[in-house]
Parts: structure tokens; C-alpha cells; sequence
């Protein structure tokens, strides 16, 4: 045993010798190497047989969590559940988790699922699914817990919001039709439409229009629109829906980066169909990334009135890089 230990000690040795360089190319190519040597010897060398995907998908996600809060790596399996909910179908529970505080708190449950037929709410928090605890866990990880085969059923303990009550839940998975427009009506005895969206879905422009539409076809005069809860979703729906708002040539938002390639300003491109609806915005601390860029174009250009608390306060967009094995980040 000691004499592995010393030739354990003597690679390592070898390879600390080596000066890291200076450039970034080299020093990504000198990192590579190390992560190999790293895996190579714990492979060869560990008590047990190790899962070399695991380990590597646990090091690549740790990796892009250390640079910030928002960058995040996707197994095959979580990357095509984020997929699904972006184009309106996930199987699953029909809840969108965000965690606040180490909590998984309910930031929204779709319409007709199995979590709304068991009466979870918007803010209740999750405290364990199948027996595990969920304090501190991301909410990639918590979703792809919740998501999974039709026919499948996952138990939940779920901490009530309006009562503090713990409530023991069995919901049986299915396959869920998340519409970014999840409620739509008229305020009783008034001409105010009303329009509750979750999420901004790849469709969400032309289901919000078509929704308004509707509700102004029925005697609505003005519009809440309610985005608390809503975590956001595709930067060009959420810009092609600011446009239907305001008139041509006004900035909606821009992006900075290291990459010529992704800096960018958005402007309105043409007059919008609702320039002179009258608008209020409900935001909170839930909404972010998307529906904080709605909120806060329509406020900056006195376009209409946001209220509520403040907001997630997420301030930057990301891109997703698909790799062959279908995972990506």
C-alpha cells in the first residue's frame, strides 16, 4: 500500500512540475489534461468501479456553477425536459419549481395537471420528493425528479403557504400542456381583461395577441397582465411580444458580451397592434430573465404600469450549446 501511495505521489509530482502557462488556449489544453490524469487515476486506482459519465457530468456542472449562478450544465434527460416545457408539453407533474432561500418553492402549476387536480399552489414548498430532502438542491435537478414517464407516480411532502399545513401528496405523472397563457377572463363588472401567463413559451407572442384579442372581442378596454411566478423563457418571443405594445424604433433591451457575435440591441421593428391599450404589469420576487424584460421595458418607456414587489433581479440572457450525446449547457 505504501508503495502506491508513493507512485500516486511521484505522478502527481511530475505533472505539478510542469509550469501552468500563461495563455488561454494553453492553459484550457493544460486544464484538459489535468482533468484526464485526474480521471485516469481514479479509475485505476479508486476501491470501486466508478461511473466515469456521472463523475464527469457532476464535475462539468459544478464547473459552470462556479462561474455564476445562471450557467448550468443539462444531462440528456434534463435538456429535453427544459425542451419540452419551452414548447408547451412536459411529462410530468405540471410544476415549475424555483428555488429561494435553499427552498423549492412552487412557482407555478399548469392548468389540468396532476398538481392542480391535488390543489398545490403558487408559493407552497416542496420539502421532499420520494423521501429525499431538497434544501440547498438546484432546480434543474429538483425538476428532473419531479418529470418523468407517464404512468409513473412520485410522492411529494409539500409545506402549505397560506397555512403552514404539511400535506403528504401522491400525483401520478402524465403528459402535461403547458400553455404560456394560463388564465384569461374579464374582472367581473368591469371592462379590465385580465391574463395570467406562467411562462414565456415559444409561442407565448401569438398566445398572449390571441388571448387580448379575444378579451377585447368581449368589451375589454384594458389589460392586466400577470407575470408573477413567471420565470421567463425565449429572449425573441418575449421582444416580439413587447413590440405589439409600442410603436416602431424604440430599444426594448440589449445584451453585452465578450463575443462581438452576441451584442446586440433590440428595437421595435414596426407599431404594434395594442399601442394604445391601456396596460398594468403584476410582477414579484418569482419573475424573472423574460418577463423582467417585459416588465421593465414597458416601465422605462412609460408604456404602462408595473406593480407589485421587486423582481427576481436575474439582469443577464443566456444561449444554450447542444452537444452530440444530447446534452448540453
Amino acid at each position: 500500500m505504501k508503495t502506491l501511495f508513493l507512485i500516486l505521489i511521484l505522478s502527481a509530482s511530475a505533472m505539478a512540475q510542469e509550469p501552468p502557462p500563461q495563455d488561454i488556449n494553453s492553459r484550457i489544453d493544460y486544464n484538459t489534461k489535468k482533468f484526464r490524469y485526474i480521471l485516469e487515476t481514479s479509475a485505476k486506482n479508486h476501491l470501486d468501479s466508478l461511473d466515469i459519465d456521472k463523475i464527469s457530468e457532476a464535475a462539468f456542472k459544478s464547473m459552470l456553477k462556479s462561474m455564476d449562478s445562471q450557467s448550468d450544465y443539462f444531462s440528456a434527460k434534463q435538456l429535453k425536459e427544459i425542451q419540452e416545457k419551452n414548447t408547451g408539453t412536459i411529462e410530468g407533474v405540471g410544476l415549475q419549481v424555483i428555488v429561494v432561500n435553499d427552498s423549492a418553492v412552487v412557482g407555478s402549476v399548469a392548468k389540468n395537471s396532476p398538481a392542480d387536480s391535488a390543489a398545490i399552489k403558487r408559493g407552497d414548498i416542496i420539502l421532499f420528493i420520494d423521501d429525499k430532502p431538497l434544501k440547498s438542491m438546484q432546480s434543474s435537478d429538483i425538476t428532473a425528479m419531479l418529470n418523468g414517464t407517464p404512468g409513473t407516480s412520485v410522492n411529494l411532502i409539500v409545506k402549505s403557504y397560506a397555512s403552514g399545513e404539511l400535506k403528504n401528496i401522491l400525483l401520478k405523472r402524465s403528459a402535461v400542456h403547458t400553455s404560456g397563457v394560463n388564465t384569461a377572463f374579464i374582472v367581473p363588472n368591469t371592462k379590465v381583461g385580465c391574463i395570467y401567463s406562467a411562462r414565456f413559451t415559444e409561442n407565448i407572442e401569438e398566445e398572449i395577441v390571441s388571448a387580448i384579442s379575444k378579451l377585447i372581442s368581449r368589451g375589454a378596454n384594458s389589460i392586466i397582465l400577470d407575470l408573477r411566478g413567471n420565470p421567463g423563457g425565449y429572449l425573441e418571443q418575449v421582444t416580439k411580444l413587447l413590440e405589439e405594445f409600442l410603436p416602431e424604433g424604440k430599444v426594448l433591451t440589449y445584451t453585452e458580451s465578450r463575443n462581438p457575435e452576441y451584442s446586440r440591441t433590440f428595437k421595435t421593428t414596426r407599431k404594434g397592434k395594442f399601442c394604445d391599450l391601456p396596460i398594468v404589469v403584476l410582477i414579484d420576487e418569482q419573475s424573472a430573465s423574460a418577463s423582467e424584460i417585459f416588465a421593465g421595458a414597458m416601465q422605462d418607456l412609460d408604456r404602462g404600469i408595473v406593480v407589485g414587489t421587486n423582481s427576481f433581479g436575474k439582469g443577464t440572457i443566456q444561449r444554450m450549446w447542444n452537444i452530440n450525446d444530447g446534452s448540453g449547457f
